[in-house]
């Protein structure tokens, strides 16, 4: 994890981090992944379990200042490793960062970035001034340059980033520092006038000020800074925090607070006229507050721990505290209703916003897009190859713009689009025979080959894992290797093939051989079911809840009767397998404590 005196990201405030690897081959929502790793300065050693086997997985290490799940701005270090059978270690730190930034971008683009050969990664590494901090190398434009050919790389200095700065100025705040929470700038110790930070890394950061104590007296949360350019914020003389300024929900109208060393007592919230009331706390400085939030006179309500003893303002939202509106709409984030990628024909794509509010802008031409781009009001017909790049502007966002999205499409009549498919000749599932001549017929749209492998350990297979059919060029289809099943054995296989156009199919077959002596109910398919309400097999035992009638339940309100029966559930056993299960679960045989239930419990 990130280390160094004198810069602005403080590693004793790195509590937590979360490890996650991704890469070709791993499916999106499924990465091999662990939270809530403890750090101590900012550094820690973990584990992370069931990697697949391939080349140029990515890991991805983000830093949290508590268990919960609160970033840290700008710490998200990475590193690109090849992970092989066995015992694997990778340090991940900012000097691995700008290579590992570079294949996230490949891979968010659907580069098959485990293909990227050895020499390959040397020249895109060769592309990166390892003099220069990760969070001002350009990384998304090594990845651009790459996927128009290796040889479009340029010289190192090229993707160089010019760093951001901040100025502002104030009378009255002599000694106070100012630190932007990126991962490159210094804490400013600031002197009277005009004040300047420099050497900022181009990115969304916050921005503190303390004063002489090390108390946080302003923050400025999400501001962009872009690369070259100056954030002015003007004056602070105005803003800076003494107060500690609270906002509740419109149902609350009153609030009862406490102070340190003090007895509590109430005020009544001022309605703010936006479906929050809100109360000032002057000069409150280093002071411990709780607050209970009231809807009458009575003052009983929600009791909170404002868990801080700083300035601020501060909202109370769901029985939660926020440092910002946690109503305001969020930075957009944009997305399209088809997926980038290539299609046999033309498509309309659909752009969205994160808010309902958010205004997007967009261009089709492979330019970047601003605010005189074109505005999006109807979807977009795509016909041919196009580029479509997109971001939303939201005036109550914090920042304003988010980044820009982009969205490659292709459209050709005569590209491979569709996977192979895979047909075993015997089903899963559980066998009281021992079984022999299981194959898979695996068959593909075109004829322009197709690779299959294999696993039967368990693990998920790779381009690397046993190969099990290789169909030559010319051919659609084919069948490979044979499997037998003992009695009392299992065989799990998994099947991964892949086209020549890079088109993946993964299935996965168990076949389990008994010998009918012992059921194992971990390999049945179960039906759940309440017998009493399943079915009615005989309707001269029907039987109404015995407090029926009484104060829970009134005569006829429902149908509280007991009807199902056992001679209905048998009735019904054949409906059930045809279903697909082999097995039932069914509420306990007991006499209910209440006369208005019926489930057993």
């Amino acid at each position: 994890m990130p280390s160094g005196s004198g810069r602005a990201l403080d590693v004793s405030e790195l509590k937590y981090a979360s490890v996650t690897v991704s890469g070709t081959g791993i499916p999106s929502g499924s990465e091999p992944s662990i939270k809530n790793v403890e750090l101590s300065d900012g550094a820690g050693t973990v584990t992370v379990s069931n990697i697949p086997v391939g080349k140029n997985r990515i890991v991805t290490v983000q830093a949290f200042s508590n268990s919960d799940g609160a970033k840290i701005d700008g710490v998200r270090i990475r590193a690109v490793t090849d992970i092989k059978a066995g015992a694997n270690s990778v340090t991940v730190d900012w000097s691995t960062t700008a290579l590992g930034n570079v294949f996230a971008s490949l891979y968010e683009k659907s580069v098959d970035i485990s293909a990227i050969s050895d020499e390959d990664k040397s020249k895109i590494q060769n592309a990166i001034d390892s003099t220069v901090h990760a969070s001002f190398i350009n990384a998304a434009a090594i990845a651009d340059d790459y996927r128009s050919g290796v040889e479009k790389l340029k010289d190192k200095a090229e993707y160089v980033l010019a760093p951001a700065n901040l100025t502002f100025s104030y009378t009255e705040l002599s000694s106070y520092k100012v630190q932007v929470t990126d991962p490159s700038s210094a804490v400013a110790t600031c002197s009277l006038g005009p004040q300047t930070v420099s050497n900022i890394a181009p990115g969304t950061w916050s921005v503190y000020i303390l004063n002489e104590a090390g108390t946080v007296v302003l923050r400025k949360p999400l501001n962009v800074f872009k690369t070259g350019e100056t954030l002015d914020l003007g004056n602070l003389d105005a803003v800076i925090l003494t107060d500690i300024i609270v906002h509740a929900e419109s149902k609350y109208k009153y609030i009862w607070y406490w102070k340190t060393g003090e007895q509590g007592q109430g005020a009544e919230l001022k309605d703010e006229g936006n479906g929050w009331f809100g109360y000032t706390f002057k000069n409150t400085e280093s002071m411990n507050m709780i607050f209970r939030f009231n809807s009458g006179d009575n003052w009983e309500g929600k009791t909170s721990d404002l868990s801080r003893n700083q300035p601020g303002e501060y909202w109370f939202k769901d029985d939660k505290w926020y440092d910002y509106n946690p109503d305001k709409p969020l930075t957009p984030v944009i997305k399209a209703s088809v997926l980038p990628g290539t299609y046999l024909e033309s498509q309309t794509v659909s752009l969205t916003g994160s808010n309902s509010s958010d205004i997007i802008y967009y261009t089709t031409d492979g330019t970047e897009p601003s605010s005189s781009s074109s505005r999006y009001s109807s979807p977009i017909k795509v016909d041919g190859n196009m580029t479509i790049k997109a971001f939303g502007y939201n005036k109550g966002a914090e920042p304003q713009s988010g980044s820009v999205y982009e969205f490659a499409y292709k459209i050709d009549p005569d590209a491979d689009v569709e996977p192979p498919v895979i047909t075993p000749n015997k089903k899963s599932g559980k066998y009281t025979e021992a079984l022999s001549d299981i194959k898979f017929t695996i068959t593909d749209n075109k004829s322009n080959g197709v690779k299959v492998y294999y696993t039967t350990d368990g693990s998920v297979p790779t381009e690397s894992s046993s190969e099990y059919l290789t169909i030559s060029s010319g051919s659609k289809s084919g069948t490979g290797k044979s499997f037998s099943v003992g009695v009392k054995e299992t065989l799990s296989i998994k099947l991964l093939a892949v086209d020549a156009s890079g088109n993946e199919t993964s299935a996965s077959y168990t076949y389990r051989v008994t010998d009918g002596s012992v059921v194992d109910f971990r390999e049945e398919s179960i039906y759940f079911l309440m017998t009493t309400r399943f079915y009615d097999g005989d309707p001269s035992n029907n039987e109404y809840c015995w407090d029926e009638g009484g104060e829970y339940l009134q005569f006829g309100a429902n149908d509280c009767a007991w009807r199902g029966d056992f001679k209905g559930l048998a009735e019904k056993l054949d409906y059930i397998k045809a279903l697909g299960f082999s097995a039932i679960w069914i509420t306990p045989v007991v006499e209910n404590a209440s006369g208005i239930d019926y489930h057993g419990y």
